[in-house]
């Protein structure tokens, strides 16, 4: 006798995502520690991971923040087919800035899915103009300034040839010199916050700690009184 059935089993296929995190212009370096979220278009909501078991909620704050390790790489399991979205929240990477727009994912029946997002390394200029206190169209020059990264607590270096590095030593940063205009000017430097240190002034008593600015193509007029 042949039996008839109907199969009324329905198994739900789930897929393992990996997201590897490189820097634009060199895939072959990763970005570690950066966080993401996902976000499942289909359902409208967040993945959760706890224990080993993977949901999915509502809430932004309840969703599971992923970090990426050394390689650059996370890896979110048993996610179920469909088009999901991985949203970026935190770049410590020097130079390096959150990606503002999340990345679209499609996930369909592939057991393991692998997505690579990039993230384009940042400069910036700085733009520094000494002027008289009481006169502000009175530039000053040969006044002399090291520059120091918050972020990475570092000095700036520049060599001969133009590189800018990053040195641990006081002794080793740059020093740069004001011109007839009263301005120093740096290109190519990393996004961030830094520390311009007066060093020297053939008029008055140099400051210690002129400013605390944030590069991005940054200009600012310092004058020689205290700040």
């Amino acid at each position: 006798d042949v039996l008839d059935f109907e199969d009324d089993y329905n198994i739900t296929t789930t897929v393992n995502l990996t997201i590897k995190k490189v820097d634009e212009d060199d895939k072959k370096i990763p970005l570690k520690d950066v966080e993401f979220i996902i976000y499942n278009k289909d359902m409208k909501k967040y993945v959760r991971q706890e224990k080993g078991k993977t949901t999915y909620v509502s809430e932004k704050e309840k969703a599971t923040s992923f970090k990426t390790g050394k390689d650059g790489k996370i890896t979110v399991s048993n996610l179920q087919s469909g088009t999901y979205l991985a949203y970026e929240t935190s770049n410590p990477n020097e130079g390096y800035v959150v990606s503002e727009k999340p990345i679209e994912i499609k996930i369909g029946t592939t057991k393991n899915v692998t997505k690579t997002i990039t993230n384009k390394k940042r400069f910036g200029k700085l733009g520094i103009k000494k002027v008289d206190k009481d006169d502000n169209t009175i530039p000053l020059k040969d006044v002399e300034f090291i520059i120091y990264n918050k972020d990475i607590s570092k000095y700036v270096h520049k060599s001969e040839s133009g590189e800018i590095t990053y040195v641990d030593n006081e002794s080793d940063a740059t020093i740069y010199v004001t011109d007839e205009k009263g301005i120093i000017e740096q290109d190519n430097l990393l996004i961030g916050n830094y520390l311009i240190y007066e060093k020297k002034n053939p008029a008055v008593i140099a400051n210690t700690v002129v400013k605390s600015i944030h590069t991005h193509n940054a200009n600012i007029a310092l004058d020689a009184g205290a700040i």
